[in-house]
């Protein structure tokens, strides 16, 4: 497996942050803003990426307003998408001693904190709080957390435990049998890793996020056959993606000479 998909089998799709959730929404950008507005310009500026400029006016707000909750929150945001997860814990913390108790969606910003502190290298910490949280109720965001934490831990017979729970929770999701079967492929148990596949696939036939793991085990395998058929799949709705794909996974080396793919390629190879 490549760095990005060991990263992979730590992250997780389903607990993310929506910033649109915000209670800001339009607004007239001032120069002389107040905090609501320069909450509502980094609200904006967060949902299109634009990360440096959403955490300045984050800071500002909070120049104005140390206890902005909406504040903290994007600013943790945009620190974990920048890589400074220490800086995001340190503002997830905060918007959490912010927050109603009582609040649904504390849990949600707690859960945040714990994905956070995962990557922080702190994965003891996330396992108490996502366990915290199920004291309380059953959480699919907190058994995430806890895959994920025992992911970064290397207990991976932990990990597998809590996915097979999330799987439980959530049956009609092809997502945690996706992250259940990166942990076996992982392990080099491939044949196990397929068979996570091959049910997530009954879910969503379609999706590439699902059969390109796939070619890539069936590569690993020894099924070239297979692996060219599956991509060759892919390729017929999302061409570009099959060869970024094709062209960045190790395991697929061989399979980069076939003139069945190279002709389902739609950029030129040089550039890749």
């Amino acid at each position: 497996m490549t760095a990005a998909n060991r990263k992979r089998v730590v992250l997780y799709s389903v607990v993310v942050l929506l910033v649109a959730g915000l209670a800001y929404g339009g607004f007239v950008y001032k120069a002389d803003a107040d905090a609501g507005t320069l909450v509502g310009s980094a609200e904006v500026l967060a949902q299109t990426g634009l990360f440096d400029k959403a955490m300045e006016n984050a800071r500002r707000a909070l120049a104005q307003e140390p206890e902005n909750r909406y504040a903290h929150i994007i600013l943790a945001y945009c620190l974990g998408q920048v890589g400074k997860f220490d800086e995001a814990v340190s503002s997830y913390r905060r918007a959490v001693e912010l927050s109603d108790p009582e609040d649904e969606g504390t849990d949600s910003l707690r859960l945040y904190l714990g994905e956070m502190l995962i990557q922080s290298g702190r994965p003891d910490e996330a396992i108490r709080l996502a366990e915290s949280v199920l004291k309380v109720d059953e959480n699919l965001g907190a058994r995430y957390i806890l895959a994920a934490a025992r992911v970064a831990e290397g207990r991976f017979d932990l990990a597998l435990d809590e996915y097979g729970k999330c799987v439980d929770l959530a049956p009609d999701d092809p997502e945690p049998l996706l992250l259940y079967a990166a942990v076996l492929e992982q392990q080099d148990r491939l044949e196990e890793s397929l068979a996570m596949l091959d049910r997530a696939v009954l879910l969503a036939p379609k999706d590439s996020a699902v059969q390109l793991p796939r070619a890539r085990l069936f590569a690993s395998m020894g099924k070239e056959e297979a692996a060219v058929a599956t991509l060759l799949g892919v390729a017929e709705t999302h061409a570009v993606r099959m060869q970024r794909f094709l062209f960045s996974e190790d395991a697929l080396v061989a399979l980069r000479s076939n003139e069945q793919l190279l002709q389902a390629c739609r950029r030129p190879i040089e550039t890749e």
